[in-house]
């Protein structure tokens, strides 16, 4: 299992690093966790890499998630439409991330 650490405010400036870092993580696991702890923003192209790391683990797997998200993840996944509520729990968003990326793979 590998771990991929997302930290600080991640923007279309880290989407070809982070893309390659996917790209060597999924290649060497089956199993991948990112870990949003330290996570404060996310543009849309990281949610883009997000969902094409669930197309390239899929139908095998899917990425798991450990930390909290921040406030200002919440909102930018509430007005990309995948979470219906910017108020929700981590765990609850996990499950609409998790059915939004289903659908979309």
């Amino acid at each position: 299992m590998a771990t991929i650490e997302l930290k600080g405010n991640l923007t279309v400036s880290n989407a070809e690093k982070l893309h390659r870092i996917f790209l060597q993580t999924v290649q060497q696991n089956n199993n991948v966790t990112l870990d949003v702890s330290e996570l404060e923003d996310i543009d849309i192209s990281i949610l883009q890499l997000i969902s094409s790391l669930y197309s390239s683990m899929s139908p095998k797997g899917k990425p798991t998630f450990s930390g909290s998200f921040s406030p200002l993840v919440k909102k930018r996944l509430y007005i990309c439409g995948i979470i219906p509520d910017q108020d929700m729990d981590d765990k609850s968003i996990i499950s609409a991330f998790d059915e939004k990326m289903g659908e979309e793979s």
